[in-house]
């Protein structure tokens, strides 16, 4: 069974200050997403079309974020949004199942009822966080002290400000997270690191 574990980590001021200003404008993309493609309208896009759509109008293209960075959380929330789409779609299928349990359902696609029980299930949907971002399993690197306690090194591009040291309390061979995408979380003045067990 996977779990999501969190560790505190510590990092310098400025440091703390980049990765705040980081979970920002990641909270923007998300905003931005969930207002564009959490709705009904869009409901019929695949994965791929949503993609090739975000490709075509480059909504991100000023924002001042690591390319890997940019990309990773891109993904992250088209699938976030991709998985409230398909509980809606199960949602529905078995309030149709229930008020036509003799019926195949594909005979009430146009019907309107069908509609209303979507309307119900998916309500367009929001992105307000501006507390984290998803790093890729390559795009950090773990380091151990002489004490054995470990440090995530964070690899950003130089135009993005380079890398960022984030620090720990614990010891390197205790916490698996080598190869595992990371979720950094900046929230009341304190860092956090979440990482699936």
């Amino acid at each position: 069974m996977i779990v999501t574990r969190q560790l505190q980590v510590f990092a310098a001021q400025p440091d703390y200050e980049r990765l705040r200003a980081i979970c920002e404008k990641v909270g923007h993309m998300r905003t931005y997403l969930w207002q564009r493609f959490g709705g009904l309208a869009t409901f019929r896009q695949t994965v791929g079309e949503i993609r090739q759509d975000i490709t075509k109008d480059r909504p991100f293209e000023r924002l001042e974020l690591d390319g890997t960075v940019r990309a990773e959380n891109t993904k992250d929330i088209i699938n976030d949004i991709v998985a409230y789409r398909e509980a809606a779609k199960r949602k529905t299928s078995q309030d149709i199942y229930r008020r036509y349990p003799d019926e195949q359902s594909d005979a009430f696609l146009k019907h309107s009822y069908v509609h209303r029980r979507m309307r119900l299930h998916f309500k367009h949907g929001r992105g307000k966080s501006r507390r984290g971002f998803v790093m890729r399993s390559d795009k950090f690197r773990i380091e151990t002290d002489a004490a054995g306690m470990m440090s995530v090194v964070l690899h950003f591009s130089r135009k993005a400000g380079g890398d960022i040291v984030l620090t720990t309390r614990v010891k390197t061979d205790k916490t698996p997270i080598q190869n595992k995408n990371l979720f950094v979380r900046v929230e009341d003045g304190k860092l956090f690191i979440h990482y699936a067990y």
